[in-house]
């Protein structure tokens, strides 16, 4: 059986922002009988934002658009993300909850999407300073900066892994908050999200698959 954090009850005194870290499920039940929508879009977006961030790093971006135009495309990337993300990821987590027996409601969804992005608060501190040391070095794919200095670049490495590890506890967050919003096991929670995910893994890997076999024909007609 798998061991599951026991709820608080609702006058239980707590603080969400440093008990989401080790007991999401039992923060989770306090925030539903509290106040859901407190700092959901917030803690969304900076989630978000984060990603995109990453996302623009990873793809060197920077080599095609100037720096300040970076940022500006990452956060209104991140803007319309968020909205959509909550809106419509929150429909079809209740959806798809209920239909696996959830008694989650929307602004449950939506509570828990959002408050399993406190860990990126941490994140966008960690990426602060380096935007402001490495600047556009860190979306494009010469990093002169980095490559003058081992220790900087040791360092990049560093937070790098941090940011994984980051991102893994966020996602147990996640599926515990999850879990609890919709009152069943983290199991049936994790299974919600793998079933939400597995069309658009299915999509991917037929694009890939579709452009491998053209890429192919195209070699052999050359």
């Amino acid at each position: 059986m798998a061991f599951e954090v026991p709820s608080l009850p609702a006058a239980a005194p707590l603080n969400p922002w440093l008990s989401i870290w080790i007991r999401p499920r039992a923060t989770m039940r306090y925030i539903l009988n509290t106040d859901p929508k407190a700092y959901v879009f917030g803690l969304c977006f900076i989630g978000t934002l984060l990603e995109s961030l990453d996302r623009a790093a990873g793809r060197a971006i920077g080599d095609n658009i100037p720096f300040p135009f970076v940022l500006m495309l990452c956060a209104v990337f991140s803007l319309f993300g968020t909205l959509i993300g909550l809106e419509i990821g929150g429909r079809i987590l209740r959806w798809v909850g209920g239909l696996l027996g959830g008694q989650g409601t929307l602004e449950g969804m939506k509570a828990a999407l959002g408050w399993s992005s406190v860990p990126s608060l941490v994140g966008l501190l960690i990426w602060l300073p380096q935007l402001v040391v490495l600047g556009p070095d860190l979306f494009t794919t010469d990093m002169p900066r980095i490559d003058a200095n081992p220790m900087l670049a040791m360092l990049v490495l560093a937070t790098s892994g941090f940011e994984i590890l980051l991102s893994a506890w966020a996602f147990v967050i996640y599926i515990k908050c999850l879990a609890e919003a919709h009152q069943f096991s983290s199991w049936r929670a994790l299974g919600i999200t793998l079933l939400i995910a597995l069309p658009f893994v299915f999509i991917a890997a037929c694009l890939i698959i579709g452009i491998g076999v053209l890429t192919l024909l195209g070699g052999r007609v050359a």
